[in-house]
């Protein structure tokens, strides 16, 4: 890895750690949306204002429009509808929901490049998903399908 590829990753998590810090001392200001505006923001911030010291050439025409809508997507809708999901859901969902989220983004991106997505790479997203459908004891009888409103929200996020 390169050292400013490093340095900006070490920069990034601890903006991104002490956020939940920040978000503790103004609570009685910010709310959980808020917070996501924080965090996402920051991070946005920052790989604009680093952008200039990154390798390569600077997106053009239809990448820069690309770029621009999907870092509308990930740092301004995603957040609110895993927001919106962690409300809404349980803890114990939203914590294994949110953990799926390398193996989400590797499958879509995946798909989005039009690479070929092997069998193991979909055997693992199957074996996650059931993961994520035991935790919310899709079995039980008393289950609802409403009850996973919370649970495709935040899968919706990491989409």
């Amino acid at each position: 890895m390169r050292p400013l590829h490093l340095f900006l990753l070490v920069l990034m998590n601890v903006f991104w750690a002490s956020t939940y810090s920040v978000f503790k001392t103004l609570s009685p200001v910010l709310d959980a949306n808020d917070l996501a505006t924080l965090r996402y923001g920051l991070a946005a911030a920052i790989l604009f204002l680093s952008w200039y010291w990154l390798p390569g050439e600077a997106p053009r025409g239809r990448d820069l429009a690309g770029a621009i809508v999907m870092g509308i997507i990930a740092f301004g809708f995603s957040p609110r509808l895993q927001v919106a999901g962690v409300q809404m859901g349980r803890a114990g969902d939203a914590s294994v929901l949110i953990a799926l989220d390398p193996i989400i983004v590797s499958i879509c991106a995946a798909v989005f490049l039009r690479e070929r997505v092997g069998p193991r790479r979909w055997a693992g997203f199957a074996a996650a998903m059931a993961g994520a459908a035991m935790v919310a004891e899709v079995w039980r009888p008393d289950f609802r399908l409403p009850m996973l409103t919370a649970d495709v929200l935040i899968v919706l996020s990491l989409l």
